[in-house]
């Protein structure tokens, strides 16, 4: 009988190849793992089981592996070797209380709240005062921002991110800010609204493509305790 060689093409099933498609192949194959290394050293990704390739895996299985053309080099030749999905909410401990405006207090929360919320590593070390944070507030609105358009830019941004030292800095200097988080400026800022757009406050109803569905739109805004509704449909301020 004619011997055949291993390395015979003819004989030798093809390497499959590192990607997306191989991974969606590979999820109908591979049990669950928890995206460490079980199951043979198969990673868990957005659903989808990706085969790790070995450590003699080429530049162009690399190349080849990574979606888009963006290559992962977390290990030399492993080109799938970071696959564990970003953790779930229930996993996050309190890191969401600095995420949420309402809630969060910066460098404000002592070492004692931090270390009960699991914030520590999340914050600078530094411990601050309400009142030192208002401090370094009001130097950057004073020296770094050139126009009243920048500081009610920066007053939106931190209103959106600290709501507690947003109104106490607004209402410690009430006379110097309310010209720049009302009238005149907030005109200037409602006509330049598309470039001035930082992050979303509030909510936002499309009279078209909404119709309807106000009442379930209103059901997502994560405060139920909810005292008093300002309306309005976006055409100017009235002075």
């Amino acid at each position: 009988m004619p011997t055949t060689l291993a390395s015979d093409p003819a004989t030798t099933p093809a390497k499959p190849p590192i990607g997306p498609s191989a991974a969606a192949a590979a999820a109908g194959r591979n049990g669950s793992d928890d995206g460490g290394g079980g199951n043979g050293g198969n990673g868990s990704a957005s659903g989808l089981r990706y085969r790790r390739s070995d450590s003699s895996a080429s530049l162009a299985d690399a190349e080849g592996a990574c979606a888009g053309g963006v290559r992962d080099v977390s290990l030399p030749g492993q080109p799938l070797s970071r696959t564990r999905p970003l953790r779930a909410a229930a996993q996050l401990g309190s890191a969401p209380t600095i995420w949420i405006p309402f809630l969060n207090r910066g460098t404000a929360f002592s070492k004692e709240d931090r270390r009960r919320l699991r914030l520590e590593g999340l914050l600078p070390p530094a411990v601050e005062t309400l009142s030192q944070q208002a401090a370094r507030v009001l130097k950057q609105l004073r020296d770094e921002c050139t126009s009243p358009l920048e500081r009610y830019a920066r007053l939106a941004w931190l209103s959106a991110s600290n709501v507690t030292l947003f109104y106490h800095v607004l209402m410690e200097n009430l006379e110097e800010l309310a010209p720049v988080v009302y009238t005149p400026t907030v005109g200037e800022a409602c006509q330049k609204f598309s470039s001035a757009y930082r992050t979303p406050q509030g909510m936002f109803f499309d009279a078209r493509g909404d119709a309807g569905r106000f009442g379930h739109l209103l059901k997502n805004w994560p405060n139920h305790n909810v005292q008093i509704i300002v309306i309005t449909d976006g055409s100017r301020i009235l002075g």
